[in-house]
């Protein structure tokens, strides 16, 4: 059965995209000018012509939700002792620019999506990827289609196909589409694909057709993988840390490996429908390896709750108060902007426009 709209909605990580633009603006807002506007202007054109580029690529897409950060509800949790570090703590903005000029710009722009009627959400104490995971499973629940535009793998574990052809995709560049395996039926026999496989929506079957690079992945194996072994690069610890001084005296934090991990899901028979309740037989099967038979296994009980919470975009773990003041604008027209980029940027040929606008 055919989902029973053909609505696509592009969900855009604003946060990303605004850092993944920066690259290009040089020296524009070093610190120390007197005036920024044209650097503000440039930005603000970047991010609308990127934005527009790509709902202009992906021609199945009939909506736009924007979201962006306000801060992270992690931060309060509380901590294990192993923790001396801040949630994504060795994330430092660069001191040579002047960020209060790129932020006022980022949220000027925010408003002028808000203006044309695009959804925009932001919410104190909600991460982007927060409000990324509440509305891909709002669209999801009402069979709605959605693409999420961010190279953030984390948000992969989000990514998802139901049975009457509704999915959530990922987009990027470099991976091209990115879709739940069970999309791959290129090792499936024709009758199988005809009879047993569930049919794709409109919306896939597009992309399919009109994206060269597709990936298909196992989505929740991302979040395992970080409760497990951790995540460097979000200052996420694996479930076994401790300093190791190597001969040289260089202190490494001990983690655990890939490969144990690896055996631990086969011996176990892990997957992501029973992992929380297998949770103390992987804490057990891991202390009967030598690397971590001396392990405090209170201590990795503890780290493995942690850090269900701080890397899951689940809808049962992420407070729903942070989305009190959600609002869909499905009367949004993605027409008016496709060939009109210059609607969301800081020019004031543009601003009698705006707000002559019915929405």
């Amino acid at each position: 059965m055919i989902a029973s709209t053909n609505k696509c909605v592009l969900v855009v990580d604003g946060n990303w995209l605004l850092q993944s633009r920066m690259f290009v603006m040089g020296d524009c807002f070093a610190v120390g000018q007197d005036d920024y506007t044209n650097a503000q202007r440039k930005l603000q054109m970047l991010l609308s012509q990127s934005l527009i580029g790509t709902i202009n690529q992906l021609r199945c897409v009939t909506d736009v939700v924007l979201v962006a950060d306000g801060g992270s509800w992690r931060k309060e949790l509380e901590r294990p002792v192993v923790y001396q570090i801040e949630y994504k703590g060795n994330r430092h903005a660069s001191e040579d620019k002047n960020w209060d000029a790129i932020w006022s710009a980022f949220n000027d722009w925010l408003d002028r999506c808000r203006k044309i009627g695009m959804t925009v959400s932001q919410s104190r104490g909600a991460e982007g990827d927060d409000w990324i995971a509440y509305w891909t499973n709002y669209f999801y629940s009402r069979s709605i289609d959605s693409i999420i535009w961010s190279t953030d793998h984390d948000l992969w574990q989000l990514i998802a196909h139901k049975d009457d052809g509704t999915f959530v995709a990922a987009y990027e560049k470099k991976m091209g589409v990115v879709m739940d395996r069970r999309f791959d039926t290129s090792d499936v026999s024709l009758f199988e694909q005809l009879v047993l496989m569930p049919e794709d929506s409109t919306n896939m079957i597009w992309l399919k057709n009109n994206i060269e690079q597709k990936t298909y992945i196992e989505p929740k194996s991302v979040t395992m993988s970080k409760v497990i072994i951790g995540d460097a690069g979000d200052n996420v610890l694996s479930i076994v840390t401790r300093p190791y001084v190597d001969k040289n005296g260089k202190t490494i934090i001990r983690k655990v490996t890939s490969t144990d991990w690896n055996k631990c899901q086969e011996e176990l028979h892990i997957d992501y429908n029973n992992f929380l309740e297998k949770k103390t037989a992987i804490v057990d099967y891991l202390l009967t390896l030598k690397r971590y038979a001396d392990y405090d296994r209170e201590a990795m009980l503890t780290m493995f709750d942690f850090n269900i919470k701080l890397v899951t975009l689940s809808m049962d773990i992420i407070p729903q108060s942070l989305f009190e003041n959600a609002e869909f604008k499905s009367d949004f027209d993605i027409n008016n902007i496709k060939n009109n980029f210059m609607l969301l940027c800081k020019d004031d040929d543009t601003t009698a426009y705006v707000e002559e606008l019915p929405f």
